[in-house]
């Protein structure tokens, strides 16, 4: 399974002993396969590995990346408001298991999880600059599913709908629309150059798009 080799290869250079590789990598494969979860799956990884392929020669240190990318949602409960503050905990956890263990990398994927929760940096907040750390790489990823194609988009939000199944149709509707209206309001959907070509203006109208069903339907 090639989701399963970047999970071996990203422990690699941390010297994890395989019998702790092997755990951590059950309980990823468990834990994004909930049965909460439509969107927020190892699909949703795997989609994420996709775009870390081509981009990796960009990325200062690809394996704290790929690390982040494992941890980010490994838990993601809908009912709850601290699943990147528990993600974040469980890839500490993790790193306590290091061999070759330096505290501001592991301290770097921590915050990187934790940004997740508003994807939003100085960079986003700044028309014409471009982010070039690997935390704008790995939030634009994260962001990705946004810009893609219009059967895909529609994949995604209605996945999103089923995770939050559990929230009254109106009050879905009014938060969601809230939520994507907050995307537009910044002058940048995606940090990094590469990212922002490629997907800024598909995912600002496919959100529009969203947005005007929400109010109609």
């Amino acid at each position: 399974m090639a989701l399963q080799q970047n999970w071996i290869t990203c422990c690699r250079p941390f010297i994890v002993n395989h019998d702790i590789v092997e755990t951590y990598w059950k309980l990823i494969v468990s834990k994004y396969s909930e049965k909460q979860r439509y969107y927020h799956t190892l699909n949703h990884v795997t989609h994420m590995f996709s775009l870390f392929d081509e981009v990796r020669d960009k990325l200062s240190r690809p394996n704290l990346v790929a690390m982040a990318i494992f941890f980010h949602d490994l838990v993601y409960e809908p009912k709850e408001k601290d699943n990147e503050e528990k993600s974040a905990a469980l890839f500490e956890e993790f790193s306590s298991h290091f061999e070759t263990k330096h505290d501001r990398d592991s301290k770097a994927v921590y915050d990187w999880i934790i940004a997740t929760k508003q994807h939003s940096t100085e960079v986003h907040r700044m028309p014409g600059v471009y982010g070039q750390d690997d935390l704008h790489y790995f939030l634009d990823m994260d962001m990705a599913i946004l810009g893609t194609s219009d059967s895909s988009y529609k994949t995604y939000a209605d996945n999103i709908r089923k995770e939050y199944i559990h929230i009254p149709e109106l009050l879905f509707k009014e938060g969601r629309a809230k939520v994507l209206q907050s995307f537009l309001t910044v002058p940048n959907i995606y940090a990094t150059e590469i990212f922002r070509r490629k997907f800024e203006d598909k995912a600002r109208a496919n959100i529009e798009a969203e947005i005007e069903t929400l109010k109609i339907c």
